[in-house]
């Protein structure tokens, strides 16, 4: 799947900043991802790398996702 290079600012502790990484495109078009762009309805405590990077397309089921899967938001990138 394609990936976009896009900001992301995190915070973990004391640990606070930002990284440039790439980001599924289905990822960033699906109504369920959170605006930390790193979690998501079916992954609230962080979307597994693989369909993260984009190496699995999240329209089909995932162990874990609860039977949340990608829905468009209707909204082009």
């Amino acid at each position: 799947m394609e990936t976009k290079e896009v900001l992301v600012s995190f915070s973990d502790g004391d640990m606070h900043g930002d990284c440039i990484r790439k980001i599924s495109l289905q990822c960033l078009d699906c109504k369920h991802l959170y605006s930390n762009l790193m979690s998501c309805a079916a992954f609230p405590d962080g979307i597994p790398e693989i369909i993260l990077g984009g190496g699995w397309d999240h329209s089909k089921a995932f162990e874990g996702d609860e039977g949340v899967r990608y829905e468009s938001k209707d909204i082009k990138l």
